[in-house]
């Protein structure tokens, strides 16, 4: 069943073989067997799994952290080049919102096909979900920005943000159509790439200012009850009490006498050993965020 189809049925009346079939609502099971419409962020997740560089946002906080870097806000116009999976066009385009505008541009033709789709496809599922509409406020554009002169021509953007291999060679074209003390946010995957950016700027003297470069780390941990090998719950381990400290409490804890049948979720507060540590499986690297802001030429 598409979106057009279940436009019009009401969004807790939905069988669960139409949800699982639309990609958009794959995550929507609950433990209790209930359903419910996927978070941004869930979408977000979606995006990039669909796209074949799924490493074109790392994570979340990747994005957020450009947010922060470009001073995104309500009624923005914004340029992004390097479209991808379009999971980073989503939080622009909710940064934006009604009053804002933003154009994402995309070389690749496949990328640019994949990203307008999953960006109309988010609205369809928010559309449903909240019984409003989410704001048409992104032109996707297939193309590349050093030749794209004439489609932002006469436009200032507040901020920029790119996702290219060689940014460097696009900034003086990008450069001239941002405002004067915006944000270009560059994401680039390798330290060597910033290196070229850096001397990019130089070389072509443009009025650039390298504010920050930095590295989001996102560590995930891991913290659950203890378990043996055979897969029962451990029990904690007492601690041994002195016996003047143990005649002294004991008409305190006489009464306190615990059940061996009972449930491991039913006993008292600290009866359960935990393990808490870092997950073995962690995202070492994503990518360095290299944060330009346009400033005027100093007078000679």
């Amino acid at each position: 069943m598409m979106f057009r189809d279940i436009a019009n049925c009401h969004r807790w009346q939905l069988q669960r073989q139409e949800c699982w079939r639309d990609p958009p609502l794959r995550k929507c099971r609950l433990k209790l067997g209930t359903w419910c419409w996927p978070s941004f962020a869930g979408g977000i997740a979606w995006n990039c799994r669909r796209c074949s560089d799924w490493w074109q946002l790392g994570n979340c906080t990747d994005a957020t952290t450009m947010l922060t870097m470009m001073d995104v806000g309500n009624g923005d116009c914004i340029l992004e080049s390097g479209s991808g999976s379009g999971a980073m066009t989503l939080f622009l385009s909710r940064a934006v919102w009604s009053s804002g505008h933003v154009y994402s541009f995309e070389v690749r033709k496949d990328h640019h096909n994949r990203a307008k789709g999953n960006f109309q496809c988010w609205r369809n599922a928010y559309g449903m979900a909240q019984e409003k509409e989410w704001p048409n406020n992104v032109d996707f554009i297939n193309k590349d920005i050093v030749f794209a002169t004439d489609d932002i021509q006469g436009k200032i953007f507040d901020a920029v943000g790119l996702d290219m291999i060689n940014p460097q060679v696009a900034l003086p074209v990008i450069s001239t159509h941002l405002k004067q003390g915006g944000v270009c946010a560059v994401y680039l995957t390798n330290i060597t790439q910033v290196i070229d950016l850096l001397e990019g700027i130089r070389t072509y003297r443009m009025s650039l200012s390298c504010e920050k470069i930095l590295e989001v780390i996102h560590r995930d941990w891991f913290v659950a009850p203890a378990l043996r090998k055979d897969g029962s719950r451990a029990p904690r381990v007492e601690p041994q009490w002195n016996i003047n400290a143990l005649e002294h409490e004991e008409g305190e804890d006489s009464g306190k006498m615990k059940d061996d049948d009972e449930e491991d979720d039913t006993k008292s507060f600290c009866t359960v050993p935990y393990v808490a540590r870092p997950h073995h499986r962690q995202v070492p690297h994503t990518a360095f965020l290299v944060k330009l802001r346009k400033l005027k030429p100093a007078l000679q």
